[in-house]
């Protein structure tokens, strides 16, 4: 992921003098599968799941800019299998992000040559970055791909 990119650097020797000026931003991605648009179907989450993506939708930054609609109304759709995508329910993929972008507080805590990932990802979510799992959960509402596609990709 991006907060894992910069301790992963230091610890492969790179000197933080030369890393700092180096970076301008850190993306993490992965691919997860999208949703067949001909015959996916409307399904209930468990009471569990449907918990932890609230909390993980909470946790978004509210200076990022992302719109969280509310979960009531929220439609969660499945795979199902048709002809059209060979019976699998899922046809394509989308990729889910987070960026880390380089601020103040980025370079000092790298110039300080010990920063950890909880380190980095303290200063990228007070700067509004969307972690992957959310940006996957974000991608779930609009019906794009599934919960249980986020969680097997991204976890939660």
């Amino acid at each position: 992921d991006a907060a894992g990119a910069v301790p992963r650097f230091l610890s492969m020797g790179v000197a933080p003098h030369l890393l700092a000026p180096a970076l301008n931003a850190i993306m993490g991605q992965r691919l997860v599968r999208k949703l067949c648009s001909a015959c996916k179907t409307p399904v209930k989450l468990d009471e569990d799941i449907a918990g932890q993506i609230k909390e993980q939708l909470g946790k978004i930054p509210a200076n990022s800019g992302e719109v969280v609609p509310a979960l009531e109304g929220v439609t969660w759709y499945g795979p199902k299998g048709c002809a059209e995508c060979n019976n699998t329910g899922f046809k394509g993929r989308v990729g889910i992000y987070e960026v880390l972008i380089k601020d103040g507080g980025v370079e000092k805590a790298i110039l300080t040559g010990s920063v950890s990932e909880y380190d980095m990802r303290a200063i990228a979510t007070s700067q509004g970055m969307v972690s992957m799992a959310q940006d996957g959960l974000l991608k779930a509402i609009d019906g794009l791909t599934s919960v249980e596609e986020v969680r097997r990709v991204a976890g939660l």
